[in-house]
């Protein structure tokens, strides 16, 4: 079961994001996603469409599981101050730990 649903969560991950985005599965059930965008507007364009992908997942009645994701949010490169790639990962990883530690406070 593990194994499906790291499949339907890059097929959800691959309809939500454009050719010109990196889909990158980091191991186990970590995936990173390179999304190049040239303002927020996009960046909440991007977020929304994987919200309701994720919701359309859930809501169908062929699986017997939900699923759930955690997102790190926005690690911003600024490409006059370029960032190396690890800095930016690490960002966006303690944004991801702190919402999911959100996430528990508030089921408790």
């Amino acid at each position: 079961m593990g194994d499906q649903m790291i499949i339907e969560t890059a097929n959800i991950l691959k309809q939500t994001f454009r050719v010109i985005d990196v889909i990158a599965r980091l191991g186990g059930d970590e995936f990173a996603v390179l999304a190049i965008v040239d303002d927020y507007s996009t960046i909440e364009i991007l977020e929304q469409r994987l919200q309701n992908n994720l919701q359309k997942f859930n809501q169908s009645s062929c699986h017997v599981y939900q699923l759930l994701m955690s997102i790190g949010k926005v690690a911003d490169n600024n490409w006059q101050k370029p960032q190396p790639l690890n800095t930016l990962m690490m960002q966006a990883d303690e944004q991801m730990y702190h919402q999911k530690k959100q996430k528990k406070q508030c089921r408790s």
